[in-house]
């Protein structure tokens, strides 16, 4: 028995370490899974997503129950069972494609709200309440009065199993709500209403997927049990990760210290070996109680282990995204070098290195055979009008994942830095330097705020291409494989 239980602990582990779309819920997984893979990669997240949480006791016993009350088990033929079945289930879709649209619609409005460090801290207390009642601290439940009601809902036919599936998600609100939360923070990133509402309706087919095929096929599911505990504490553990990954951000200097510090203690740097290790810990914290164990145990030891595991888990599992986010990146795209790609010194704020030295030459500058970044906005305009060069502005911050994927994997892209050489490209930073005073890290909040108005700035990764005329040609929003970079500055010149 003990053997077993070890044995779904590491599989339930397993299973969270290859759904990244939860594991870094809100963040930009969903964006890199769509540009990397496409669309149809990405929809299979959400679906995953919607599949798992029918494993949890909010979800899993309702099934059976379910099932019978909107007459699929009564059905006088299979057809007419597939029928109400997928009748209960378009009543799922009808509930959550909506949240989808709407999450993709206001994309912009709370991509700059996610941009505020209080905003990201409230999200992640969010999550960490949420991980709370995964782990048995309290029950997220809906009001019993509310309960009653909905109960009453529906009933045998196709418009009783349609209404029935549309509270049903109300129903499972209480373990739905992470998955539900992420995969909506995550569809805020790419502001796109149409994704949105695909990825929800993916995710409401996954969640609807038992129901149907116990409607339709009469299937037998195997009976609940303590298996149903493990699945709780996988999300609690996921959850737990997710809001250490939302505090990372509202703090990203302190994260890259942790980082650093954590990979200092087992020799190695914030990314390679380390992530390996960070993995050992999480499998650790797994074999010795975090997924099978449960904190309602009267005995001690038991509680003592599960807490233990459980922060091993989230200790592990934290510092693997922080030590994936602040790796080095120093040589990964040349900064602030002269325009003949000779040796200069990294500008800051409104160093006029590169400007300098194209002063010095009369006449137009060649471009530099390789992209390369400044620092100072002034400077990248003055050159660029200098030498009629397009311009390529790249609006950063350390806790934007996404910026940092544009860096490290498409403008480090050796055919990028060929051929988008002739734009002058500058990188400004709007991450708030936490060292500062308060006083001083409110004035420089405001001198942001006032860039991201001049430019019309909602939300990061931002990249905007002007014409060697000044004029704007493009922008966008999100990452961008090499190839799909390159497609997009060809024409503009």
């Amino acid at each position: 028995m003990r053997s077993r239980r070890h044995l779904l602990a590491v599989l339930a582990l397993l299973a969270m370490l290859s759904w990244p779309a939860l594991a870094l819920a809100g963040t930009d997984a969903f964006t890199e899974a769509l540009a990397e893979n496409g669309p149809f990669f990405a929809t299979l997240i959400a679906f995953g997503g919607g599949l798992l949480v029918c494993l949890t006791p909010c979800v899993y016993p309702m099934i059976a129950i379910t099932v019978s009350v909107f007459g699929a088990r009564q059905a006088s033929s299979r057809g007419k069972g597939m029928l109400l079945s997928s009748a209960f289930v378009l009543g799922i879709v009808a509930m959550f494609a909506p949240l989808g649209l709407v999450a993709g619609l206001s994309g912009g409005m709370m991509g700059e709200l996610l941009q505020n460090r209080w905003v990201l801290v409230v999200v992640g207390v969010v999550f960490i309440a949420m991980a709370a009642s995964m782990f048995g601290a309290f029950e997220m439940v809906l009001p019993e009065s509310l309960m009653q009601r909905l109960s009453g809902v529906g009933g045998i036919g196709y418009g009783g199993a349609f209404l029935l599936g549309l509270v049903s998600g109300i129903v499972a609100a209480p373990c739905t709500g992470p998955v539900l939360t992420g995969i909506l923070l995550a569809i805020n990133q790419t502001k796109n209403a149409g994704l949105g509402t695909l990825w929800m309706t993916a995710f409401s087919l996954g969640l609807g997927l038992p129901f149907w095929l116990v409607g339709t096929f009469a299937i037998a599911l195997p009976k609940s049990g303590r298996w149903m505990s493990s699945v709780k504490s996988v999300f609690g553990v996921v959850m737990a990760v997710a809001a250490c990954y939302f505090l990372q951000l509202a703090f990203p200097q302190t994260a890259r210290t942790f980082a650093q510090e954590a990979a200092a203690l087992f020799a190695t740097r914030p990314s390679g070996s380390f992530l390996g290790v960070m993995i050992g810990l999480m499998l650790m914290g797994a074999v010795i109680g975090g997924i099978h164990l449960e904190f309602g145990d009267e005995r001690a030891r038991v509680k003592l282990r599960k807490g233990l595991g459980v922060l091993l888990m989230v200790s592990g599992g934290s510092a693997a995204i922080a030590g994936l986010r602040f790796e080095p990146e120093a040589d990964v795209v040349p900064v602030a070098e002269a325009a003949t790609n000779g040796p200069a010194e990294r500008g800051a704020g409104g160093d006029s290195t590169a400007a300098a030295s194209a002063s010095t030459a009369s006449g137009s500058v060649p471009a530099p055979a390789l992209l390369t970044f400044l620092h100072s906005e002034a400077d990248a305009w003055a050159l660029a009008k200098r030498d009629k060069r397009p311009l390529l502005i790249d609006f950063f911050a350390e806790w934007c994942g996404a910026c940092k994927d544009l860096s490290k994997k498409t403008f480090a892209n050796d055919e990028v830095r060929r051929a988008a050489a002739r734009f002058v490209a500058v990188k400004l930073d709007l991450t708030v330097n936490e060292k500062l005073s308060d006083e001083a890290q409110e004035k420089q909040e405001a001198e942001f705020e006032e860039l991201k108005k001049k430019y019309r700035v909602v939300g990061l990764p931002t990249v905007i291409l002007f014409d060697s005329e000044g004029n704007e040609k493009d922008r966008f929003f999100e990452f961008l494989t090499p190839e799909a970079f390159l497609a997009r500055v060809e024409g503009i010149r």
